[in-house]
C-alpha cells in the first residue's frame, strides 16, 4: 500500500508522540520534556506533517512556527525537528515524502525561512544549509575577580515576564513573546538564573549538566561579570563559554578581554520562497546596495526554483524586486542551498569559491544571531 503524507490531527496526539519517539528510540515523555515549546499540547499535532501507512502513523515532523527578526524586520518562519521515521517504514521514501510535503506547505503558508539541526547532508537536498553563525567568547575566572559577587536564585515560569524585557533590550534573532519564554522556562534540559535582591536586572542560561557553556547572558552591564563570578564559583569553574551577541553593548567589555573567540554554524536555514524573501527585506537589501555603490538593474536567479528576479535601487533608497523578463544573464545564479550561504554566510566561507561577483554577494550578506536557548 502507498505511503500517504498528510497535517496531523489533534485527535492523534497521542499517536504522533509515540511514533515520534519510537522512531528517535526515546522514552515516552522525551520531547514534551525536553522541548515544551515545540511540543506544548494536543493543539500542536496540526504543526506536524505525518506519514501514514495502512492508517497507522509511521512517521513525523515537527513544524514549529517562529517569528524571527532580519536586519530589524519580522518574518514568518518555521522550526523543523523531529524528522523521524519508524524502522519498519524506513526505505521507502517516506522521509523525503515528508520534507516535500513540508517544505510545498510552508511556502503555502507564506512561510520565508525554516530552521533544522541534523545531518546537512540529508537535508542539503531539500533546500536548507549551514548557515550563519554564532560566537562563544571564552571568559576566566579572573576577568571577573574584581566585580561585586552577584547573589543568584533560579528562575521559574513567573518570571517570563521579567526575562523578556531584558531579552528584548538585546538584538537577538528570535522573536520571543510571553506565552514562547513561559515554555522555555519549562525546559528541563535547561537551566535559567537570574539576580536575586530587587527586580530582575540580569540572567544566564546553561543547558543542564554544562554550567561551563552559557548560551544567553542578558541584562544590566553591571551586573553581568558579577552574575558570572558567582557562577563560576558556584561550579568551581575556572572559565565559562558565552554565546556572545555581536552589537550587544553589554557583552562588549567581556568580548574585548576574551581568553578567545570561536565561530560555529549556527543552524541549518532554508528559505521557502525566494520572490517573497527579497520583497520582505528589500529596505535592508537596499541599505546594503548603497554600502557597496551597487547601482542599475541587478538579476539573481534561483536555480531550484527556477525563479529570477531584478532588483534595482531606487532613489528613494528603497530596492524595486520584479520578475525578471527577457534573456539578460543573471549576475548571480545559484540554487536553494547556495542563497542560503549568500545571505548568512556561516564561518569559513560565504559562497561557493566559483562566486562570479564577490562584492555582490558581500553586499547580500546579512547578520544572524542563533540562541541555543530557544533553538528548534
Amino acid at each position: 500500500m502507498a505511503l500517504r503524507v498528510r497535517t496531523g490531527r489533534p485527535d492523534e496526539w497521542q499517536e504522533i508522540l509515540d511514533v515520534s519517539h519510537a522512531a528517535f528510540g526515546r522514552d515516552k515523555t522525551f520531547f514534551p520534556h525536553n522541548w515544551p515549546h515545540t511540543y506544548p499540547d494536543k493543539t500542536a499535532a496540526e504543526w506536524f506533517v505525518v506519514c501514514e501507512d495502512a492508517g497507522k502513523i509511521v512517521g513525523t515532523i515537527n513544524q514549529t512556527p517562529v517569528t524571527v527578526d532580519v536586519c530589524g524586520v519580522r518574518l514568518k518562519a518555521v522550526g523543523i525537528g523531529g524528522v523521524g521515521v519508524l524502522e519498519s517504514a524506513r526505505l521507502r521514501g517516506a522521509m523525503s515524502a515528508m520534507l516535500k510535503a513540508s517544505n510545498a506547505e510552508q511556502r503555502e503558508a507564506g512561510t520565508v525561512l525554516g530552521f533544522l539541526g541534523g545531518e546537512r547532508l540529508r537535508y542539503r537536498r531539500y533546500g536548507f544549509e549551514l548557515a550563519g553563525r554564532t560566537t562563544t567568547a571564552t571568559v576566566r575566572q579572573d576577568q571577573v575577580a574584581d566585580a561585586a559577587p552577584v547573589p543568584m536564585r533560579r528562575l521559574r515560569v513567573a518570571d517570563a515576564k521579567d526575562i523578556l524585557k531584558l531579552y528584548r533590550k538585546a538584538p537577538m534573532f528570535i522573536s520571543r513573546d510571553e506565552s514562547w519564554q513561559a515554555l522555555l522556562l519549562r525546559r528541563r534540559s535547561y537551566v535559567a538564573c537570574g539576580n536575586k535582591s530587587g527586580p530582575l536586572r540580569a540572567y544566564l542560561v546553561t543547558p543542564k549538566g554544562m554550567p561551563g557553556s552559557v548560551c544567553e547572558l542578558i541584562g544590566d552591564a553591571r551586573l553581568l561579570p558579577g552574575l558570572l563570578k558567582s557562577w563560576m564559583k558556584r561550579h568551581k569553574l575556572g572559565q565559562v563559554g558565552i554565546t556572545f551577541i555581536p552589537g550587544y553593548a553589554p557583552h562588549a567589555a567581556l568580548a574585548r578581554d576574551a581568553a578567545w573567540l570561536q565561530d560555529s554554524p549556527a543552524e541549518q536555514v532554508g528559505i521557502y520562497d525566494f520572490g517573497r524573501f527579497l520583497t520582505q527585506l528589500a529596505n535592508p537589501l537596499g541599505e546594503r546596495f548603497r554600502q557597496f555603490a551597487i547601482i542599475g538593474v541587478v538579476r539573481v536567479a534561483h536555480t531550484g526554483e527556477k525563479t529570477a528576479f531584478d532588483l534595482k535601487l531606487k532613489r528613494s533608497g528603497t530596492l524595486s524586486v520584479t520578475p525578471a523578463t527577457g534573456n539578460r544573464k543573471p549576475a548571480l545564479s545559484l540554487d536553494a542551498a547556495g542563497w542560503v550561504r549568500t545571505f548568512f554566510p556561516p564561518p569559513g566561507g560565504q559562497t561557493p569559491k566559483s562566486q562570479p561577483d564577490a562584492r555582490l554577494a558581500a553586499a547580500f550578506a546579512l547578520p544572524m544571531n542563533f540562541s541555543g536557548w530557544d533553538s528548534v
